[in-house]
């Protein structure tokens, strides 16, 4: 999980610009996307699988989600990271 919360707060960073230069926060789309993140971790809280399986899953989605991020990252950041006034 610490790989997953590192690699989306950059990512969302990098996307969604949400500080201006007095790292004042100004992006609303970053605050939905950071609650909804965590409402999803808060879900997952609950559900009961084995060890194995979750540590199987997480691997998985941690590297998909790290390969399609980095894509993301390098097609999207250019055009979108930006100085807010």
């Amino acid at each position: 999980m610490s790989i997953f919360f590192s690699v989306h707060y950059l990512v969302m960073y990098y996307l969604l610009q949400p500080y201006n230069a007095s790292t004042e926060m100004k992006s609303s789309t970053y605050k939905v996307v950071q609650g909804l993140t965590y409402f999803v971790a808060y879900i997952f809280i609950g559900v009961k699988i084995p060890t194995l399986y979750f540590g199987i899953a997480m691997i998985v989605f941690c590297v998909g989600y790290s390969l399609i991020s980095l894509v993301l990252a390098y097609k999207y950041a250019p055009k979108t990271f930006k100085l807010r006034i």
